[in-house]
């Protein structure tokens, strides 16, 4: 049996390619349809010559520090998020930096 919130979510993923394209997007592939292990991003898409990997989501209190591992060198990242019937389209950007201590001591 179907949840209801899964039925939402399923009709949320389907419709959101739309509003991709609305938003200016083009080459838009649903990624889940490519590979169905994919957990973490459900479209790539063009815009003004930059790759993107979007996902798509009804939940408003999603983790984005789970997004962490899953960032790809050279795409743009972003949430899509439908949340009282208005699309919103969230930008992600991380910066890491890996500190390491100019000289370590081990007794």
């Amino acid at each position: 049996m179907v949840s209801a919130l899964t039925s939402e979510w399923t009709r949320a993923e389907t419709v959101a390619r739309g509003v991709i394209a609305e938003m200016g997007f083009s080459h838009i592939h649903n990624l889940n349809d490519i590979c169905s292990s994919n957990p973490c991003w459900d479209y790539v898409a063009e815009k003004e010559g930059k790759s993107w990997l979007i996902d798509v989501t009804i939940n408003g209190q999603k983790s984005i520090s789970a997004k962490r591992d899953a960032i790809v060198d050279g795409y743009e990242h972003a949430i899509l998020l439908l949340a009282n019937n208005e699309w919103k389209l969230i930008r992600l950007t991380m910066n890491v930096e890996m500190i390491l201590p100019e000289t370590t001591k081990h007794s």
